[in-house]
């Protein structure tokens, strides 16, 4: 990320959209923490939970890891074990006979 907006507090320059990405990921953690918790059938917990797992991951790789700067192939070869991953999940899921 070059530039942004940036705040001092109490000596330490902190980057305000680094801030905000990282209240979201809170968030987010929080939220996986309660749904098993809500009363709602297992398929629909684990669809929620395999979602916010992604959002999260996007958000750390989008932002943190500065794939938001880079090239697209860059993207497309730090995608590969995400995609990777999706073609597992697929294929491993124990669908009904």
């Amino acid at each position: 990320m070059s530039g942004g907006k940036t705040t001092t507090i109490g000596g330490v320059t902190l980057n305000i959209q680094y801030m905000i990405i990282w209240a979201v990921l809170l968030g987010l953690t929080l939220f996986e923490v309660v749904i098993p918790e809500v009363g709602i059938s297992r398929t629909a917990g684990v669809l929620a939970l395999i979602s916010v797992a992604i959002a999260k991951t996007y958000l750390v790789a989008w932002f943190y890891m500065h794939l938001i700067d880079e090239r697209p192939i860059l993207v497309l070869v730090a995608s590969a074990p995400f995609i990777f991953s999706v073609f597992l999940t697929v294929g491993l899921f124990p669908w009904p006979r």
